[in-house]
Formats: structure tokens, sequence, C-alpha cells
């Protein structure tokens, strides 16, 4: 679950640096790289995992992410080229704002058809109500600060 998180929080990251460092001309090449790492990678995972814990462990799994993570590192501080250091500061209370707002949202759809709770549960209700008010106030609180966290 962890590894999903990071995987989902890296993704956005990896597409930011790639439109930053390719050229318009070459950013389709780098993202298909890209896609084809990000969709072949599980997918070699369960061939070559399936055989090793089956003959080996279970541990070797996570035992053998040590040297491929050593290999990346390396691998990408020889190829990526240095950027240039700005001084950005980071919106805190933009990101409470949209995660309250997006988090209220999802909770709510997620518990309401759920037994005991329903749609019109209180806490359901409450949370429907906040999405809109906390998105309308990230949004209010993005237009009037230097660093945004999403450029309005």
């Amino acid at each position: 679950m962890i590894g999903a998180a990071i995987g989902a929080a890296t993704g956005p990251a990896a597409i930011a640096l790639i439109n930053r460092l390719f050229p318009r001309e070459k950013r389709a090449q780098a993202l298909g790289y890209w896609s084809l790492v990000a969709a072949g990678g599980p997918v070699l995972g369960v061939v070559v995992g399936g055989p090793v814990v089956q003959a080996v462990s279970w541990r070797w799994i996570f035992i053998a992410q040590v040297p491929l993570s050593l290999a990346t590192v390396a691998v990408c501080a020889a190829i990526f080229p240095d950027t240039p250091r700005t001084k950005v500061r980071f919106d805190y209370v933009g990101a409470i704002l949209l995660g309250l707002g997006a988090g209220s949202f999802v909770i709510a759809l997620n518990r309401a058809p759920e037994a005991g709770w329903g749609w019109t549960n209180p806490i359901i209700l409450v949370l429907f109500v906040a999405t809109p008010v906390l998105l309308t106030a990230f949004v209010l609180y993005e237009r009037r600060i230097t660093y945004q966290l999403i450029p309005i």
C-alpha cells in the first residue's frame, strides 16, 4: 500500500520533470519511454518475481529492490542534467484546502452507499456540503498568493 502511494505521488513529478527537461519535439518520445516503464514494470515484476518466490523465497523480492534502487539512482545521477534551482515556497494552506475538499467528496461518495451510513446521514451531508465550500476557498486563496499550488 505504501509503495502504491509513493508511486502515485511520483508519477506526476516524473511527468513534470519530463516536460521541463525535454524540448517540445522530444517530449512525446520521453513520455512514451516513461509509459513503457510504468506499464511494463509491474508485468516484468510478476514474470520475474513469480519464479523467484517459488524457487527461493518471497523475501528475495524485497532484497532485490535494494540493488535495483541503487542502480536507478546511479543511472539518474549520470543521465539527468542539473537544473537551475529556483526559490519557491510550498503552499501549505492551498494543499490543505485542496486535500480536505477533494477528500471530503471522496469519503462521502465512498461511505454513503454503505450500510449504516446512507445518503442522508448527517456526516455524509456535511461532507458533501463541505466539498464546494472548501474547493471555493481553495480557488479564492490561490488567486491571491504568489507561489500557487496549482496556477489558476
